[in-house]
């Protein structure tokens, strides 16, 4: 009985402690987060930029560089259910293949000065982060990865 009595007491003890540890889905998304940062690209969590009251939604960007000094618009591209469109009309040639090319998981892909970056629900597997970080490259006009 006095075995018992002590099982369950440590068992109590420790009970905190094995709930604070990370859940799978949240290790998974911690993994895409830290491979995305050893990619050069910055993960926030913001409101969708035409979705009032959307909350924090994960974005993945990348900065201009800096010697880029050019002023560029502010752009949202969103996916609609007939592609890519910039408010009602359709995305230009130019960045109509590299938004083509994002995976489903992407709705939104804002560019201005500072950069350029997408709203991703982070279902997707590291493959998918890769294609992101590849064709936020080409939108940025750095090329593909080597």
């Amino acid at each position: 009985m006095t075995w018992v009595l002590i099982v369950f007491v440590v068992m109590v003890a420790l009970s905190p402690l094995l709930s604070m540890r990370p859940s799978r889905q949240q290790r998974r998304l911690a993994a895409l987060r830290e491979q995305a940062a050893l990619a050069g690209m910055v993960v926030q969590l913001q409101p969708l930029p035409d979705i009032p009251d959307s909350g924090l939604q994960p974005f993945y960007s990348r900065r201009r560089p800096r010697e880029d000094k050019q002023p560029y618009p502010s752009v949202v591209y969103r996916r609609a259910a007939q592609g890519w469109l910039i408010g009602y009309r359709e995305v230009p040639a130019e960045v109509a293949e590299p938004l083509a090319a994002m995976p489903e998981g992407v709705s939104h892909v804002t560019a201005s000065t500072a950069g350029i970056g997408v709203f991703w629900d982070e279902t997707g597997s590291t493959q998918d982060l890769e294609q992101i970080d590849s064709q936020l490259r080409l939108l940025l006009g750095e090329g593909p990865v080597s």
